[in-house]
């Protein structure tokens, strides 16, 4: 949790965060950051245990809302090419593919 609030300090332009809470628990949240017209989304997550019941729709709207609110009539995303929940969660949601990306890594043994 730290990492991320040291991430997230560093981050100039407005935030906003989305939690959700069911029993006392966090369920689901989200992060998005508007500039320039455009809204992009990043860790968007929901609890493995309460998947399938509208949480990520929730979330994914109401961090929309805010972008809106904010001037941003574009809205972005990254998901991980493997991760089908997320990619149905935001197929449902209108996104679609635009483009892909990979990570690159230096092996080990390279000088």
């Amino acid at each position: 949790m730290e990492f991320y609030n040291i991430l997230f300090s560093r981050i100039e332009a407005p935030t906003a965060y989305v939690s959700i809470m069911e029993c006392d628990q966090y369920v689901g949240m989200g992060t998005a950051v508007a500039e320039d017209g455009w809204s992009g989304f990043i860790n968007i997550v929901v609890h493995p245990h309460h998947r399938g019941q509208g949480i990520g729709k929730r979330i994914v709207h109401e961090l929309a809302r805010w972008s809106r609110d904010q001037g941003a009539d574009r809205l972005y995303l990254q998901v991980i090419a493997d991760n089908a929940p997320a990619i149905r969660l935001y197929s449902g949601a209108g996104y679609e593919k635009l483009f892909a990306y990979h990570y690159r890594t230096k092996p080990t043994n390279s000088l």
